[in-house]
């Protein structure tokens, strides 16, 4: 699941404008970054 979503944040424009990047932006999220980002949100 989190490669699917780290696919789909590293290649999707419209989730990538969400999260405050260009289309083109550098900017690549790893599965792990994405993981340890969504246990900090699901924990508070």
């Amino acid at each position: 699941m989190i490669d699917w979503l780290a696919t789909m944040a590293n290649q999707m424009g419209i989730l990538r404008l969400m999260m405050g990047h260009g289309t083109k932006d550098e900017k690549v999220y790893t599965g792990q970054a994405l993981h340890d980002n969504i246990t900090l949100v699901s924990s508070t």
